[in-house]
């Protein structure tokens, strides 16, 4: 079964709390990759499902973030959103298995490559 990638999209209240949980994970991810606590001084829980680039001047930017999954109800509930999983059975089949997640990070001003 076809489906049409325009005819898959989340409505506006979905995207502005898919952008605010994101914001609110970014803010509370390690500051590099060798922190354990978030900027505001809190311990992070798994600081290894935060990935880090190294820029060229030295500095470490936020790049993935795993298992998003287990940190946030509403992804869980996106990741189930009969649109999206349409499109995905559109791309890979009527039985595919999500086994692993991340999120890719491009701060603005501040992203770093990712191969």
């Amino acid at each position: 079964m076809a489906t049409e990638w325009s005819a898959v999209s989340l409505d506006q209240e979905e995207l502005d709390g898919l952008r605010a949980e994101l914001t609110r994970m970014i803010d509370t991810a390690s500051g590099d990759r060798s922190a354990k606590v978030d900027r505001y001084g809190n311990t992070v829980a798994c600081p290894e499902d935060f990935t880090f680039n190294d820029l060229e001047d030295g500095r470490q930017v936020l790049s993935r973030i795993s298992n998003q999954l287990s940190r946030s109800v509403l992804i869980r509930v996106t990741y189930r959103n009969p649109k999206l999983l349409l499109l995905v059975e559109s791309i890979y089949g009527p039985e595919f298995v999500l086994f692993a997640e991340s999120i890719i990070v491009k701060l603005p001003e501040n992203g770093a490559e990712n191969p």
